[in-house]
């Protein structure tokens, strides 16, 4: 089986924060390469779908890869097309300018592996350009408050993010949306889960309740699931 280095080493890092979800399930299905799995915290998840037609010659398998961050050093070291197969106990990435080989892992020793991403209430959402969430982290940045997290609020068509301290600091970045009123805190997580967001997003939250964020492309589709803060200012 083929596909592209850097098709397949983008997918992961995005599904996987960028190797901060540490392990996982490579499942070679019926549709494509799908990843599900959990950050350490509890508070987030993510699901992703390759499509099957950016491989050639598929062949279903699972891979079970215990350390993510080695495996996206590896595929940044290739170029060009990869054939992917499995050896024995090994997980086998050919290119023409470098091999590797993998060890797997027992996929009971995968903690971070969800069969399918938590199915709730969420409706529709909004549409925006997620070039706002480099906004986002720049002012969590200038004020080094990424620990106190951001609110998140939708009014009169208006998405805000703010953060800082009450009664301190605060920069607010905003972008019109089509959606209903509604503000909830989110932490660290959701901080770290949008840094690896690009393109044009679906957002879908409510009050006190975990948000999605849908990345729907030719080739793939991303969700990413993020917990509240439940303590909240008023």
């Amino acid at each position: 089986m083929k596909c592209n280095a850097k098709t397949l080493a983008d997918f992961i890092k995005k599904v996987s924060i960028n190797g901060a979800i540490p392990e996982g399930i490579l499942k070679f299905g019926p549709e494509g390469l799908t990843l599900t799995v959990k950050d350490i915290s509890n508070c987030g998840a993510v699901t992703g779908l390759l499509r099957k037609n950016v491989f050639l010659d598929y062949v279903p398998m699972n891979v079970p890869i215990g350390n993510i961050p080695r495996l996206l050093a590896v595929l940044n070291t290739m170029t060009g097309n990869v054939e992917l197969s499995i050896k024995e106990n090994a997980f086998l990435i050919n290119s023409d300018n470098n091999d590797a080989k993998i060890i797997m892992v027992d996929e009971k020793y995968i903690k971070c592996d969800l069969e399918t991403l938590p199915t709730l209430a969420h409706d529709g959402g909004f549409e925006f350009d997620s070039n706002v969430f480099t906004t986002i982290k720049k002012n969590t940045a200038t004020l080094k408050s990424e620990k106190t997290g951001v609110i998140a609020e939708v009014k009169d068509n208006i998405f805000y993010v703010r953060t800082g301290e009450k009664e301190s600091d605060e920069l607010t970045t905003k972008t019109k949306v089509d959606y209903k009123n509604v503000r909830t805190k989110y932490g660290i997580t959701f901080l770290e889960f949008i840094s690896v967001i690009t393109g044009k997003v679906i957002v879908s939250f409510n009050e006190e309740y975990p948000i999605l964020i849908t990345s729907t492309e030719p080739d793939s589709t991303i969700k990413w699931m993020v917990s509240p803060l439940v303590t909240e200012e008023t």
